[in-house]
């Protein structure tokens, strides 16, 4: 998936020399959090509530006191921004947001703003990529790390007239393994862990026993 089919191509964008309590009205009206800061189109900033936050007085003092008026956006925006290109990946952008702790990724193309893509839209696409908001079982196994592993469990679960909803793959604990998770179109998946097992796999997941915890 790739971030010009999630991203909002709607975007509101603020002027450097706008004020601070304009910003502010702006994500009020448009229940958002964030605002790139262009000029001309061409992208030189981000302004996020939480910079606004830091620069607010106290309600107690008005909606409007004199310093959000006299204040700028060029004075409090984030002029070092991390962006992508809409042909990025989903994964690339899930990373940035990750590794550098921002609320948001305008989307820039030939130097211009062309949407944003916020964390939020790449956790809801995470869900729906793992498939989540689909009914259906959740089979966590560990198996030996080497080619045609997962078209050998794939066969597995095919035998059983299952179809495989989403699969992930993660390192193991143990040298040469891997995690393999799946999440099946099916509700009682107790024979696919049997003729699972009996390749020699180990199932993490459902638990076969309640797990003896210290108290």
């Amino acid at each position: 998936m790739i971030v010009e089919n999630i991203m909002n191509s709607k975007v509101i964008t603020v002027h450097p020399d706008n004020s601070v309590a304009q910003a502010i009205d702006l994500m009020r009206n448009h229940n958002i959090r964030h605002l790139p800061v262009t000029t001309e189109g061409k992208l030189i900033g981000v302004i996020s509530d939480r910079d606004l936050r830091s620069v607010s007085p106290s309600i107690l003092t008005g909606d409007k006191p004199e310093l959000l008026i006299n204040t700028n956006v060029k004075d409090i925006m984030q002029k070092q921004v991390i962006t992508v290109h809409p042909l990025d990946f989903l994964e690339e952008a899930a990373r940035l947001i990750y590794e550098y702790k921002v609320g948001c990724l305008p989307v820039v193309s030939q130097e211009r703003v062309v949407g944003i893509i916020t964390e939020a839209d790449v956790l809801r696409s995470m869900v729906e990529w793992i498939g989540l908001l689909q009914p259906g079982a959740h089979l966590e196994m560990e198996v030996p790390n080497r080619p045609g592993i997962l078209a050998s469990v794939a066969g597995i679960v095919q035998r059983h007239g299952v179809n495989i909803i989403s699969a992930l793959l993660f390192p193991g604990k143990m040298d040469n393994t891997q995690i393999l998770i799946l999440r099946l179109k099916a509700l009682d998946i107790r024979m696919i862990i049997k003729d699972i097992e009996a390749e020699g796999h180990k199932v993490l997941w459902p638990l076969q026993r309640e797990p003896d915890y210290e108290r």
